[in-house]
């Protein structure tokens, strides 16, 4: 499965903020389907969820291609906060 780190921001302090993806190709063609976690950075249920669905199911009979970002807010997640920190804005 693989597993890419996705750049996308710096913080106030120019550190690089990264979200992690993984990818899961079936081996036959067929939709696409996302899945994502954490737009909120306090909300932590929806993580659990997307590595459940990534690295504990049997993806023997996927038909398609299976994206998984089970954290989209990272800097929020990071401090625990439902808004984007620096910006105490909604994502």
């Amino acid at each position: 499965m693989p597993r890419i780190r996705m750049d996308h921001a710096e913080t106030e302090r120019n550190l690089t903020v990264s979200t992690p993806v993984l990818v899961m190709n079936g081996a036959t063609p067929g939709p696409t389907l996302c899945l994502t976690a954490a737009v909120h950075g306090d909300e932590l249920n929806g993580i659990e969820v997307v590595r459940e669905v990534s690295h504990e199911w049997s993806h023997a009979n996927l038909h398609g291609t299976l994206v998984c970002l089970p954290v989209l807010n990272v800097p929020g997640f990071v401090t625990q906060q439902r808004y984007l920190p620096v910006y105490d804005r909604d994502l």
